[in-house]
C-alpha cells in the first residue's frame, strides 16, 4: 500500500526466487530429501511418514516424488561439470558393480546392470548406469578425448579400451593380485607366505609415504629407488615359481594373474601420482543406496502420468549419487552431508532460469 497516493492500486513485491518452479520447498528441504533418500536411504513413503509422525507436518509422498524429480533435473548441469572434470584430469581410477535389479517388463526374473565408477582421488567421483559390461561403456564415462592413466583391476574391458587409444595407458591393482596369493595361503603357506611378505613391504612403504603426505614428485622418487627392488624380486620368483604349480591350482592362478597383469603392475613406479592399487574406487561404491537400484520402490511411489523407464530411474539414481559422494571427499568433513548439499542447490539456483520449463518454454525471471 502507498502511503502517499492511497488512490493508485498497491505495489506487490516479486515472489522470492524458488529452486522448485512454483514451488513451497526451500533448498534445506530438498536437500534433506535427497540425502534422505539416496544416501540414508529412505523411500519417499517413509520420509512421508516420518514429516507426519513426528513433525505433524503432511507432505504427500507424490509430493515428495515430483520434488525429488524436478531437483535431479537441476542439478543435471553439475553431473555435467563433474563428468567433464572427469575426462580433463589425467588420472582415474575405474570399477564397475554388478547389480541385479527387479523390472516390470521382466517377468519372472531378474535383470543384471552394472553401475560403473570413475573417480579421480580427492577430487571427483562419477557414477554411471549401464546395462552391459562391455568397454564400450568406457566410452560414455570417460569420453573420446581422456588422456593420461587408467587404473583398473583385471578385466578385459580395460585392455580392449586401451588397446585402441595410444594416449592412454593402463596401470593394474596389487590389491586384486594379493588375493589371488592370500586364497592360497592354506594350500602352499610357506610360499603364499613369502609372497605376501614381499607385498606387504611395498604397501609398508606407502604407508610411510601417505604419512608423511609425499608429493608426487617424492613418491616417484622413493617408490623408484625403494620400491623398484621389491618389485622386481618379486617378478623374479614368480617365474621360478610357475613351472612347480598346477596351472588350476590357487597358487598356479595367482602366479599366472600376476605375470598376465604384470606390465600394468610396474605402473605406479613410474608415476608418482597413481596410486598403488584401486581400493579408493571401490569403496566408494554406495552400497546401502544399490538397493534403489534393485528395487522398483520408485516407480511403485511415481503417479501414473511420471513413471519413466527403468533404466532412466537408475541413471537419476546414479547421478545424485555422483554428487553426494563428491561432496562427501571434499575437506569438509565437519560439516554435515545436508548443509553441504543444501549449500549446492542454492548456490546453482541460477541454473533454474537457463533450463527450459516443464512445457518445453523459456523461463522466465521473476522481475520479468
Amino acid at each position: 500500500m502507498r502511503c502517499d497516493q492511497r488512490a493508485l492500486p498497491p505495489l506487490v513485491a516479486p515472489a522470492p526466487e524458488r529452486v522448485v518452479e512454483h514451488g513451497l520447498a526451500a533448498p534445506g528441504l530438498l536437500a534433506q530429501l535427497l540425502v534422505g533418500k539416496y544416501c540414508d536411504p529412505l523411500p519417499c513413503y517413509r520420509q512421508e511418514q516420518i514429516y507426519w509422525q513426528r513433525h505433524g507436518v503432511f507432505i504427500a509422498r507424490q509430493q515428495l516424488v515430483q520434488w525429488t524429480a524436478q531437483s535431479v533435473r537441476l542439478l543435471e548441469g553439475i553431473t555435467r561439470c563433474l563428468k567433464e572434470e572427469l575426462q580433463q584430469s589425467g588420472y582415474v581410477q575405474v570399477d564397475e558393480t554388478p547389480v541385479r535389479y527387479q523390472d516390470p517388463s521382466l517377468k519372472g526374473r531378474c535383470g543384471q546392470g552394472y553401475l560403473w565408477t570413475g573417480l579421480v582421488p580427492g577430487r571427483c567421483v562419477v557414477y554411471e548406469w549401464h546395462p552391459s559390461r562391455a568397454a564400450r561403456c568406457l566410452n560414455s564415462l570417460l569420453g573420446a578425448d581422456f588422456a593420461g592413466n587408467l587404473q583398473g583391476d583385471g578385466y578385459s574391458a580395460y585392455p580392449a579400451f586401451v588397446k585402441t587409444r595410444q594416449q592412454v595407458r593402463l596401470i593394474g591393482c596389487w590389491a586384486h593380485t594379493r588375493r589371488g596369493f592370500f586364497a592360497a595361503k592354506q594350500p602352499a603357506p610357506q610360499v603364499a607366505g613369502w609372497i605376501l611378505n614381499q607385498i606387504r613391504l611395498l604397501y609398508r612403504g606407502e604407508e610411510q609415504l601417505r604419512q608423511s603426505r609425499a608429493g608426487p614428485g617424492r613418491r616417484q622418487v622413493l617408490r623408484s629407488s625403494h620400491h623398484r627392488m621389491v618389485v622386481e624380486r618379486f617378478h623374479r620368483a614368480l617365474i621360478r615359481l610357475r613351472p612347480r604349480h598346477l596351472p588350476k591350482s590357487l597358487m598356479g592362478q595367482a602366479i599366472s594373474y600376476a605375470l598376465n597383469q604384470w606390465p600394468t603392475l610396474t605402473g605406479f613406479l613410474e608415476h608418482g601420482e597413481v596410486e598403488i592399487d584401486n581400493n579408493l574406487v571401490e569403496n566408494v561404491r554406495p552400497i546401502s543406496a544399490l538397493r534403489f537400484l534393485c528395487r522398483d520402490v520408485d516407480n511403485a511411489e511415481e503417479p501414473r502420468g511420471m513413471r519413466r523407464g527403468s533404466s532412466a530411474r537408475r541413471g537419476r539414481c546414479a547421478l545424485v549419487l555422483g554428487i553426494i559422494k563428491s561432496l562427501q571427499g571434499r575437506p569438509t568433513s565437519g560439516t554435515a552431508p545436508r548443509m553441504r548439499y543444501g549449500a549446492v542447490v542454492r548456490a546453482h539456483r541460477g541454473v533454474r532460469d537457463r533450463l527450459p520449463s516443464s512445457s518445453g518454454q523459456p523461463r522466465r525471471s521473476c522481475e520479468s
